[in-house]
């Protein structure tokens, strides 16, 4: 493994020197080189755990983690006007509050480690994790006995909230014929299309990454995991949330920033937010057994769903935690971040734990990220949400 690193200080239209210590490199994997950002925490150093975070899609940048997530960067939301968008200091961020990330850096080998990720990552975060538990040959803090495992956004499919579309009652969808299946889904797909799946109370707007195929295609037995990206984006309204991930491709693209970032020249030619070009092999239909395998060793788990997301709803999520077969130790309870009701949350055998984010769209860090972080520190520092 080859890994070189940059000390990032100065970014394109951010006021002033950067707050925080930010790394930029690639690390080598035989053939191929993998680009990363490593925010430095502003804990102690010593025994702030380490995040590694990967981003959903499948296919997505981990840029989009670090400006509309949980970094300590963001856009500015203003109509553009021909010159480089400008980064404010984001100040709910993850990043800088409790994590590291680690790549080669010898000094925070002893630090717990954990594996997140949100939207498609949590479909792999679990798979990933296994393979860390079972060695890397790195003597890291990541065994039972420390208990450090996952935090992540619980990807599902919609087989599970397709029977509570109105058109849909339980008898069709428990005993459907061929032709009563096709016809259902093909109400289903209309109502879903005709709305924001992101959060469904956020308006539909044209997305700034590439399109979704319909349900009628890849996506008809509603099992197949996350639609395709195909269609070139549209510019959305500025009222938009989309109209940000417009923003994050005209300054990702521009070479002073690609400059700032170290990136090497000729490596990528465009840069594009969620990318359907990469070969990417959808050979993992369920993750349930690794997260099986993971929680009966009793590593910690945090899994959470934003209650607006249709794309990956929380009811689908609950279904999977079923079939783990795990006993609950704390029923459903309200938790509350500044005094006001924030999701709900229940606690089951082995260290496992469910939140939902209320009034969270898909990502819940980009949607509530007050409420989030509060969530994140709390499950951190072992205590109750």
């Amino acid at each position: 493994m080859f890994v070189s690193a940059s000390i990032v200080t100065h970014l394109p239209c951010f006021h002033g020197p950067l707050s925080f210590h930010l790394e930029t490199g690639y690390v080598g994997v035989d053939e191929v080189q993998f680009f990363y950002y490593f925010i430095e925490s502003e804990g102690n150093l010593a025994e702030d755990p380490l995040l590694l975070w990967a981003t959903g899609g499948p296919g997505c940048s981990s840029f989009c983690a670090l400006i509309f997530q949980n970094g300590p960067l963001k856009f500015r939301s203003v109509k553009y006007n021909g010159s480089l968008p400008t980064l404010v200091y984001h100040p709910f961020a993850f990043a800088c509050k409790r994590y590291l990330w680690l790549i080669n850096h010898p000094k925070f080998l002893s630090n717990p480690l954990y594996v997140g990720g949100d939207s498609y990552a949590g479909k792999v975060v679990p798979f990933i994790t296994q393979l860390i538990s079972q060695g890397t040959g790195v003597p890291i803090t990541f065994d039972p006995e420390a208990r450090e495992n996952t935090i992540r956004k619980g990807y599902t499919d919609l087989k599970d909230t397709v029977q509570r579309v109105p058109a849909m009652n339980r008898e069709d969808y428990e005993n459907p014929t061929k032709a009563l299946c096709a016809k259902k889904l093909q109400v289903a797909e209309k109502y879903f299309d005709e709305i924001n799946m992101d959060h469904i109370l956020e308006p539909k707007c044209p997305p700034a990454s590439p399109k979704q195929k319909n349900l009628s295609g890849e996506r008809r037995s509603l099992k197949d995991g996350h639609n395709m990206f195909t269609v070139p984006p549209d510019v959305p309204p500025l009222k938009c949330r989309s109209y940000g991930y417009y923003l994050s491709g005209i300054w990702a693209n521009d070479d002073v920033v690609r400059d700032a970032l170290h990136i090497q020249k000729k490596t990528v030619p465009e840069w594009i937010r969620c990318n359907d070009n990469l070969q990417y092999a959808y050979d993992l239909p369920s993750n349930v057994k690794y997260q099986h395998k993971l929680t009966s060793r009793g590593y910690r788990a945090l899994v959470y769903s934003g209650d607006h997301d249709l794309t990956a709803p929380h009811i689908g999520t609950q279904t999977w935690i079923r079939s783990l077969n795990c006993s609950i130790i704390d029923d459903w309870r309200s938790w509350f971040s500044g005094g006001q009701v924030t999701g709900y949350t229940r606690t089951y055998a082995n260290n496992l734990t469910f939140a939902t984010i209320y009034g969270a769209g898909h990502t819940g860090p980009e949607y509530k990220p007050r409420e989030s972080l509060a969530m994140v520190k709390r499950w951190l520092s072992y205590q109750p949400l």
